[in-house]
């Protein structure tokens, strides 16, 4: 009959402890809605992208241009938000700065035949990475450097288009781009005849 009590006394007690422990407080967030597209169709980048890390876009870029990304151990991630339209897969280098990274470089790698994108950390100096290499894009060096000249012929720059893409140019000089997929045989036989 103790224990009845006793327990008739307790089972009161249960109920009122939940009520008067402090409940958690939620914070209430708002995540940010992510939206992104990237299309490469002749050549020409179409992306669509909102709150999305640059390494998703270069990732993705690889798989459906073939240009190579290479993304240096020590560089942050971060997102961005960013609209291109029609921009030429040889114009990369602008779809690069669009998304503010400082240290990088965009070259042609005959090795690989293809151009490689290389995103290094502030820290990391980019001239060891592209000493030798054929640069498409020249890099925003840490010292405040940029390529001027070409074996002592001054580059020349031009924008075009809509979106102000810059053409770099060598007066009196015709650049020949060949189409994916030439061998460096190939372009080696034709620059002879």
């Amino acid at each position: 009959m103790k224990r009845l009590f006793i327990g008739l006394f307790l089972l009161p007690l249960a109920f009122l402890l939940p009520i008067s422990a402090p409940l958690p407080v939620f914070a209430k967030e708002n995540p940010k809605k992510v939206i992104y597209s990237l299309e490469v169709k002749d050549n020409l980048i179409n992306l669509y992208a909102e709150n999305v890390s640059f390494r998703t876009i270069l990732q993705d870029l690889e798989k459906k241009s073939g240009i190579k990304a290479v993304i240096h151990e020590g560089v942050d991630d971060k997102e961005v938000s960013l609209k291109i339209k029609a921009l030429p897969t040889y114009a990369v280098s602008i779809l690069i700065e669009k998304m503010n990274l400082q240290n990088f470089a965009v070259i042609y790698d005959p090795e690989l035949d293809s151009e490689v994108i290389y995103v290094l950390p502030p820290s990391q100096n980019i001239n060891e990475m592209i000493e030798g290499k054929t640069i498409i894009r020249p890099a925003h060096f840490r010292h405040g450097k940029d390529i001027t000249t070409i074996k002592g012929k001054e580059i020349l720059t031009k924008t075009r288009d809509a979106q102000k893409m810059p053409v770099r140019y060598v007066k009196g000089e015709l650049l020949l781009k060949f189409h994916r997929g030439v061998s460096a045989k190939e372009v080696g036989a034709l620059l002879n005849k």
